[in-house]
C-alpha cells in the first residue's frame, strides 16, 4: 500500500514514471479512453508501459503511443489511486 500513497503526489506524468521504475509495475493497470472500443475504454497493465516521450504520450511496448490526456484511471493492487 505504501506505493500507492506515494503516487497519490504529484502530476500524473510523475505517477505514470513513477510506475515505469516500480519493481511491482506489474500490479499497477491503467484505464485509457479507446473510441474504438465498444465498452469506451481499455485497460493497459502497468509492466507494457516502456517509457513517456516529451510530448506527454506513455509509451508502449510495441511502439504505440497513447496521449496521457487519454489516461481514466489507475489501478494499483485493486485500489483506485487517480481517477478523473
Amino acid at each position: 500500500m505504501e506505493a500507492a500513497t506515494i503516487l497519490k503526489k504529484g502530476t500524473l506524468l510523475n505517477m505514470i514514471n513513477k510506475i515505469l521504475w516500480s519493481d511491482d509495475k506489474e500490479c499497477y493497470t491503467l484505464v485509457i479512453v479507446d473510441r474504438l472500443s465498444p465498452s469506451g475504454e481499455t485497460t493497459i497493465q502497468g509492466g507494457n508501459i516502456a517509457g513517456i516521450s516529451k510530448m506527454g504520450a506513455i509509451l508502449l511496448k510495441g511502439g504505440i503511443q497513447i496521449p496521457v490526456h487519454r489516461v481514466k484511471k489507475i489501478v494499483y493492487k485493486g485500489e483506485t489511486i487517480f481517477e478523473r
